[in-house]
Formats: C-alpha cells, sequence, structure tokens
C-alpha cells in the first residue's frame, strides 16, 4: 500500500473537460486519503509482518475491535494537513467550474452535498474504468471493481453509511444494482452512460429516445415571444421545492414555433 501513496495525485486530463478532470482528482485525493488510513491500521504493532493465522488473528481483532470506526479515521485525518490541503485545494477549484456542464445538471436536478459526492463518485468511475481498480483496492475485495454507498460514505467522511439519492434515484442518472447477492451499500453504483457523454460534451440523444424523438436546435425568438417571462415562471415555481417537475403547455396553431420556443425557453 506504501507504494501506492507514493503514486502521483492525478494523471494526465488534457482531453477532458477542467470540470470533469478535477472529479478524478478530487475523487482520486479522497480515495489517497482513504488508502493511507487504511495503511496507517496495517501498520499497528502486529499487523503488517504477520503470516498465517498470526495475520488473520490480527485481522480478526482489527474487525472485533471497530478500528475502522468512523469516529477514529475522522480523528486520524485531522492530523494529516497535506491531504487535507489537497482535498480543500481541488473542492475550491471545483466549486468555481460554475459555468460547467457538470455544474448546470446539479443546479437543474436540485443536487445538494451528498447527491454530488456520490454523482463524482459514479462520474469518477465512468470516466476512467482503471478506478475500478483503485475501489476494489478501497473495498477489500477484487470483485467489487465499483463505485457503491459504503464507499461514497467513507471517502465523503459520512460514516459508516450513505443513502441513496432520491434525485439521482428519480430521475435515473445513478443506477443501484441490488439483488439478493448485493446489501444495498455494497451493491455496484453507474452512472447512466448518455449522462457522461454529455458532461464530456456530446449532444447526442438517449438512445432509449432515438425513433421516439429528436434534438430541437434553440433558434432566434420572435420579438413577440415572452422567453424571459416564461423562463421566470419556471424558475419561481422551482423555488421552494427545485426538484419538483414544471411542466409548461405551449398552445398555438400548426408551424407557429411551438417546438422553437420551448426550446429556447430550455
Amino acid at each position: 500500500m506504501s507504494d501506492f501513496l507514493r503514486m502521483p495525485a492525478s494523471e494526465s486530463t488534457a482531453a477532458l473537460d477542467p470540470a470533469l478532470a478535477l472529479v478524478l482528482l478530487r475523487v482520486r485525493l479522497r480515495a489517497r486519503r482513504r488508502a493511507a488510513w487504511l495503511n496507517h491500521l496495517l501498520s499497528e504493532p502486529g499487523q503488517k509482518n504477520g503470516t498465517g493465522g498470526l495475520a488473520a488473528h490480527h485481522e480478526l481483532a482489527r474487525l472485533l475491535d471497530d478500528r475502522d470506526d468512523p469516529a477514529f479515521e475522522a480523528a486520524w485525518i485531522a492530523a494529516q494537513p497535506e491531504l487535507n490541503r489537497a482535498i480543500e485545494a481541488a473542492d475550491s477549484a471545483l466549486n468555481g467550474e460554475g459555468d460547467s456542464r457538470l455544474a448546470t445538471l446539479c443546479r437543474v436536478f436540485a443536487l445538494d452535498a451528498p447527491d454530488i459526492d456520490l454523482l463524482h463518485l459514479c462520474l469518477a468511475a465512468s470516466l476512467d474504468p482503471a478506478i475500478g481498480r483503485l475501489f476494489a483496492f478501497l473495498h477489500d475485495n477484487a470483485t467489487h471493481a465499483y463505485a457503491s454507498l459504503h464507499l461514497a460514505a467513507r471517502l465523503f467522511d459520512r460514516g459508516r453509511f450513505a443513502p441513496m439519492s432520491e434525485p439521482l434515484r428519480r430521475w435515473e442518472i445513478v443506477h443501484l444494482h441490488s439483488d439478493d447477492t448485493h446489501h444495498d451499500q455494497l451493491a455496484p453504483l453507474t452512472l447512466d452512460p448518455t449522462v457522461r457523454d454529455w458532461l464530456a460534451g456530446a449532444d447526442e440523444l438517449d438512445p432509449h429516445l432515438t425513433g421516439r424523438a429528436r434534438l430541437i436546435p434553440p433558434l432566434n425568438p420572435l420579438p413577440e415571444w415572452d422567453v424571459a417571462g416564461a423562463a421566470d415562471f419556471v424558475l419561481r415555481q422551482l423555488e421552494d421545492q427545485p426538484g419538483r417537475t414544471v411542466v409548461i403547455h405551449v398552445i398555438a396553431p400548426p408551424r407557429a414555433g411551438r417546438k422553437t420556443f420551448a426550446a429556447v425557453v430550455a
């Protein structure tokens, strides 16, 4: 594990949107800190050099004593200023990407901080498949090479478990693949590939909508169209309940520009 801790915090992400590159950095830095904590547990007397039955005995003692208690980890984290500063710098840089598609998605779907953490975790795994191996390491299970609610809780300092995000579930942005063989906290989480592609700059139609819908490019509105009024109406409806669905019925004769009006307002 010590070799892993000497790895650079990020690799070249020149081809990525800056916000997405920062997501990868943010997740890797938090994974680095979590791995350092696990390495700390292994460095306790009798842990690292144990073999055979001795190693199993110390592993059992670690589990029975709950040495990976989030409270213990939080106290250890408080004494890691270098890692903490790097994480805070990445978070601050990401918050500065307010005009990115990622920031737009978070605003449109009214995602709060835990929602965004979960989105970032799944997005990182979708952007770079190699991160799956890192997640398997942090799960301590080679078959768990994916994001999970448990991993989100531990990486983002939210205790032992994390609930599934309602907005991400409702809008099927993230999918929880829970079944009889996977506890919900350890079930795979995946990001909708169409969402990832849109965040990366693609504007292709969702494959599920092929043959049923088409993209309408926004054109210049007619002078008499109250585009600003319609947009303000939607914003007012979302002020108290950002996650609600707002529907505007556009009533006009055929070929009057109803679809163009809707595209401009959107």
